[in-house]
């Protein structure tokens, strides 16, 4: 369909070779889970995708847990994904900060009873002021 003719290990080495770490975001993730600060990780993303950035950015060993849209069978904003999450995780989403770059995601999460910021890489330390830390 897609007109791709090499072989399905060529194509999973092009497809899942996309990503860049974003160094202020993986420095803070070490800050806090250094500073014992429960993380957890809630991902649109699939299953070539997570073994391939969990091995290649060490920094998502350090979350204690993951909910994965693919393990799911629903993406963020679905309602559905945050309920999963909540159950999953044990978390209590009024004292649980949720973190995303999409604005109908952050909306999601707010819906779904947590405390919400949207990200913008252009401007970390406003993430940083939010959550107070001094990383």
């Amino acid at each position: 369909m897609t007109g791709f003719s090499g072989t399905p290990e060529e194509f999973i080495a092009a497809f899942e070779d996309i990503f860049e770490l974003n160094q202020p975001i993986a420095d803070l993730i070490e800050k806090l889970s250094e500073a014992k600060t429960p993380l957890f990780l809630l991902s649109n993303t699939n299953a070539i995708h997570v073994p391939f950035f969990t091995k290649k950015f060490p920094v998502f060993a350090k979350f204690d847990g993951a909910i994965y849209s693919y393990e799911s069978g629903c993406m963020k904003p679905a309602p559905k994904i945050f309920e999963i999450a909540i159950k999953k995780l044990g978390l209590e989403a009024g004292t649980t900060i949720y973190i995303d770059d999409l604005p109908a995601n952050c909306e999601a999460g707010k819906k779904a009873g947590f405390q919400t910021f949207c990200y913008d890489f252009r401007n970390h330390d406003a993430l940083l002021a939010a959550i107070k830390s001094p990383v």
